[in-house]
């Protein structure tokens, strides 16, 4: 099991947040009829089609204003839009909001109540569990429910987009549960191809099929007096989802290519991006092992809802990438603008953005700016790209996507900054100059790909 999720695990006090219902009703603009009540703790809307409101009109911007619960009630925060936010004929950028009034988005207007009904969430009181970091009420609301069903042997769906930190979720459970000190398995149905999912997942005998010069240990296996995360379960080939219940009800499954049953005491967590009520109905998924594995969902929400928690996400990712250490920092306005986005690729976008902005500044966007020409202009990429070859193991394997990339994409980096320091005779300022970027940068880049910067020892 990861050192990580052996250190740690304390429970956090819970306290519970009362608050009203309430309803925006869209009442002039191009949406004009629509009503939706806020189930959760906040509201997007603008014309994107990403939004919970959508507004369609010109004048709306993609992300205009999001509408959220606070300490004191809901209240409209404008998302930097073009055309702003308007409560009654006043222009507002943060601001809480009555119980009844009238609300202008662009062009849009629309109408926001408070309904009769209450309703009580319990949310914890601190702000971290484990790993998982979160000020918002939708995060603490979610470390609360961690800390209900973690000591529990109840199988968990663990649902939300693709970057919300879901595998850290499954580990907070294991870390929370009597089974913290055994092992924590990931299985990850994307990294595997579907016709070696089997193999891998329950394990296989010595001549199962050629090539199987010897038995294999499957990740249920591995997992045994601990915890095994299916993530991405809903790439679970149908005929493995029947296998994968037995396992769960019954407590046994089978290698391939074996007469005998194996007994497993591994608690499992699902973890899915896909809504899998949908995949059910359209046939794609077993609606009895659905069933099975949502005894308890747990949704993660997007980092777009909860945008509160970014400065603290960002302050723990700066210290994660030693940024102090290298003098470099993250500009509170560039936080403040992060604020503003929706990252549709999540926590794992953001962190991608502040490696970037350390690098580069906060305005780099996402390339990497203009840096000098190197030999790379002439000469073959790093060994093996575009060959088609360098993506296959030595059995004949394919590497997972994810894990070729970063291989090809590390390859890169060490030699074009290998290549600028022997131009450079080793010195880092003159190397960082003519790649364009800060010498603490590069002194980041160096450490991050474990290069010594006195590459040019045959210089005489």
């Amino acid at each position: 099991m990861d050192e990580r999720t052996r250190t740690i695990l304390l429970p956090s006090p819970v306290e519970h947040i009362r608050s009203h219902t309430a309803s925006v009703e869209v009442t002039g603009g191009e949406a004009k009829g629509s009503r939706i009540t806020l189930t959760g703790f906040n509201l997007r809307m603008g014309s994107g089609s990403d939004n919970d409101l959508i507004l369609p009109d010109e004048t709306v911007s993609k992300h205009h204003a999001l509408i959220e619960l606070g300490p004191a009630g809901y209240r409209i925060r404008d998302l930097g839009s073009k055309n702003g936010s308007f409560l009654g004929d006043l222009r507002v950028l943060d601001v809480y909001l009555p119980s009844t009034c009238k609300l202008r988005l662009g062009s849009a207007t629309l109408k926001f109540r408070l309904g009769r009904e209450e309703r009580d969430d319990e949310v914890t009181r601190e702000h971290r569990l484990g790993r998982l970091v979160g000020r918002s009420l939708a995060m603490r609301r979610l470390f609360a429910a961690l800390q209900k069903v973690a000591p529990t042997p109840t199988t968990v769906l663990i649902e939300g987009e693709s970057g919300t930190g879901k595998e850290l979720v499954a580990e907070t459970i294991h870390g929370l549960s009597a089974r913290k000190d055994g092992p924590f398995e990931v299985f990850d149905c994307t990294a595997v191809a579907a016709s070696l999912m089997e193999s891998h997942l329950f394990g296989y005998d010595k001549g199962a099929f050629t090539g199987a010069g010897g038995d294999h240990t499957g990740a249920l296996e591995r997992a045994d007096g601990g915890t095994l995360l299916i993530d991405e379960i809903g790439e679970l080939p149908l005929e493995l989802q029947s296998k994968l219940l037995r396992a769960i009800d019954r407590r046994e499954y089978q290698r391939l290519g074996s007469e005998h049953r194996c007994r497993s005491d591994a608690r499992i967590l699902a973890a899915t991006n896909r809504d899998l009520g949908l995949e059910v109905e359209e046939g794609r998924f077993r609606k009895d092992l659905f069933y099975r594995l949502a005894v308890v969902r747990l949704p993660v929400p997007a980092l777009r809802r909860r945008a509160e928690d970014i400065p603290l996400l960002v302050e723990d990712l700066e210290t994660e990438l030693d940024a102090a250490e290298l003098g470099l920092r993250i500009p509170g306005g560039a936080v403040e603008a992060w604020q503003r986005q929706p990252w549709p690729g999540n926590v794992r976008e953001l962190k991608n953005a502040v490696e970037r902005a350390l690098l580069f500044g906060p305005d780099a966007g996402s390339g990497m700016g203009g840096p000098a020409r190197t030999k790379f202009g002439t000469e073959a990429p790093p060994s093996g790209a575009g060959t088609g070859l360098f993506w296959r193991l030595e059995d004949g394997e394919v590497m997972p996507f994810k894990d070729a990339k970063g291989q090809l994409v590390g390859d890169f980096e060490r030699r074009y900054w290998e290549d600028l320091l022997d131009q450079a005779r080793g010195n880092v300022t003159r190397a960082a100059a003519q790649g364009g970027i800060h010498r603490k940068s590069l002194e980041y880049l160096l450490k991050k790909l474990d290069l010594d910067r006195n590459v040019a020892r045959n210089l005489p």
